[in-house]
């Protein structure tokens, strides 16, 4: 049904981007950063998070083992 509406407006479905059929995920993933301790002039590594978005989620039991990953990693924020 969802494809023969699309096509009625001459869109194929199979043909469009996996961001526009499957969506997008934006979520936190930690960076590694050098930055400066302001008191005493030192370079410092530091950890800071940063928006990372995925243009390409995959499928069925893959979607749900990204999940899980995800979960995992940011447990620890």
């Amino acid at each position: 049904m969802k494809n023969e509406l699309l096509h009625s407006y001459g869109i194929n479905f199979n043909e469009l981007p996996n961001w526009q059929k499957r969506g997008i995920g934006i979520y936190w993933k930690k960076v590694k950063s050098t930055g400066i301790n302001p008191l005493s002039n030192e370079k410092v590594e530091v950890v800071r998070r940063q928006l990372a978005v995925d243009m390409n989620l995959p499928i069925g039991d893959a979607y749900n083992r990204y999940i899980a990953e995800l979960i995992q990693k940011n447990e620890a924020l």
